[in-house]
């Protein structure tokens, strides 16, 4: 609450004050100046006097000017507060709750609204006062603060309504002028219609943060679905890419190299008589060589049937790495011998790995025939293995005549049928690399390739050290 006689000073004798004490300041300042010019004879003194009473008089204003704003601010405030009669019975007959104006003069309540009639009994005394039984304690205690201006003041009132029900108000006090007389608007909203509200909207919140769980939980869930179907509409796009891939390799790599058995099987049974031993020799040696290759690509294809199937047991233990590249440098070393190319296990002797020993033979040995495939005459090969972030990075450095990035990118892939000829025409199937993925991502791990065409190829994978595969 502040003072209210200041308020009414302040808004009557502001401006006339202000004014008065500024050509009081003013005239005294300029009285001192005359006093004190007649005691001096020298011009320039007179002017050194006439700016030191300037000084002062600036000053004096300079000082003034915030309180004179705050003043003014003040008065404005106050004024704000002044509604005409028209506006001020729009307004209070707008307001949905019961409502009344108390005039803080006389001390009675002069006005009530709409709401205030039809809750309350209202009489008139012989002055043809407003009287409202119900509000008495209210009014006594507001004339008490007839001289304090009250905004925005909350107290509860407990009163009966004109039907007897005792009814718990909250009273929200005001001060407010209507046609430059003091006033204090009360208006009563009900505890419990109010606490009925607000239960009324918690519920009305409360159901809509379920209706926005469950739109998100059947968005969720629609995701989960879709992300599902999206795995599988992958995973049929692989088995149907694996199957073709199976019956292109029996339709063709697998029929093939049969017509050349047959055709020299056929020869030898009908003209054996006419081919000298020499020309026998190479036939006989023709019949090998496409058995073996056979073999080789049936035994491939079974392998990766089987991987494919989750029919090759996986069966994780430590073994020595070593002597596992050791023993299939010296099985292939005869087919590196025959294209002269020198084959070196660089591995540690004491090198120790975590994983199926017979599927990391599988591995290297694919990838150290591929690299005698690919490499020219006098060539070399490297097998290495080096520690990096906890893992064994196991590689096969070669010689060859490299790849472009464009063939690095179908490697490893089902779905792309990727087959080249070696430097002497060495025909494969294109299931070496593909197997090899498979296995070594059963240890959790991952198989990749460097390589830039005409400058030999690095292939790499790696293996666990310790017993943390499954």
């Amino acid at each position: 609450m502040k003072n209210y006689t200041f308020h009414k000073i302040l808004g009557k004798y502001f401006l006339p004050i202000s004014f008065s004490l500024f050509l009081a300041w003013s005239l005294i300042l300029f009285l001192l100046f005359l006093w004190n010019s007649k005691t001096l004879s020298n011009s320039e003194d007179i002017d050194r006097m006439l700016i030191i009473h300037l000084s002062i008089w600036i000053i004096g204003i300079l000082f003034s000017l915030p309180n004179i704003f705050l003043l003014l601010k003040q008065k404005k405030d106050i004024e704000s507060l002044n509604l005409s009669t028209s506006n001020f019975a729009t307004l209070f007959n707008s307001i949905t709750s019961p409502a009344f104006i108390f005039s803080k003069k006389s001390g009675i309540i002069t006005h009530t609204n709409q709401f205030a009639k039809e809750h309350f009994e209202i009489h008139k005394n012989e002055k043809n006062h407003i009287e409202i039984e119900a509000l008495k304690h209210l009014t006594n205690e507001l004339k008490k603060h007839s001289n304090s201006v009250i905004t925005n003041m909350k107290t509860e009132h407990s009163c009966k309504d004109s039907a007897g029900e005792e009814i718990l108000y909250e009273a929200v006090l005001n001060d407010i002028i209507i046609n430059n007389s003091y006033s204090t608007l009360i208006v009563l909203n009900n505890k419990k219609e109010s606490s009925k509200d607000l239960q009324e909207m918690n519920k009305y919140i409360e159901d809509l943060h379920a209706k926005e769980d469950a739109l998100e939980d059947n968005a969720f869930e629609l995701i989960q679905l879709n992300i599902k179907l999206e795995e599988s509409e992958d995973n049929l796009r692989e088995v149907n890419a694996n199957k073709d891939k199976f019956f292109s390799i029996v339709a063709h790599d697998l029929k093939s190299p049969f017509v050349g058995l047959l055709g020299i099987s056929e020869m030898l049974d009908t003209d054996y008589d006419d081919f000298d031993e020499k020309e026998k020799r190479e036939l006989i040696r023709s019949l090998y060589d496409i058995s073996k290759n056979t073999f080789e690509l049936l035994e491939g294809l079974l392998e990766w049937a089987r991987a494919k199937q989750g029919r090759m047991d996986y069966n994780p233990e430590k073994f020595n790495l070593f002597q596992v590249a050791d023993s299939l440098a010296n099985l292939l070393k005869a087919n590196a011998f025959k294209k002269e190319i020198t084959l070196h296990n660089s591995v540690d002797i004491n090198a120790m790995v975590y994983g199926d020993r017979d599927m990391v033979a599988t591995v290297l040995r694919n990838l150290l025939a591929n690299a005698i495939k690919f490499t020219p005459q006098n060539g070399i090969i490297n097998i290495n293995a080096k520690i990096e972030n906890n893992l064994m990075e196991v590689s096969v450095r070669d010689s060859g005549i490299g790849m472009s990035q464009e063939s690095i990118e179908k490697l490893f892939r089902i779905d792309v049928n990727h087959t080249t000829l070696g430097t002497n025409d060495e025909k494969g199937t294109g299931l070496g690399l593909i197997l090899c993925k498979e296995l070594i991502e059963k240890h959790g791990t991952n198989i990749w390739v460097e390589s830039e065409l005409g400058n030999g190829s690095l292939f790499v994978f790696t293996l666990p050290l310790e017993g943390v595969s499954e």
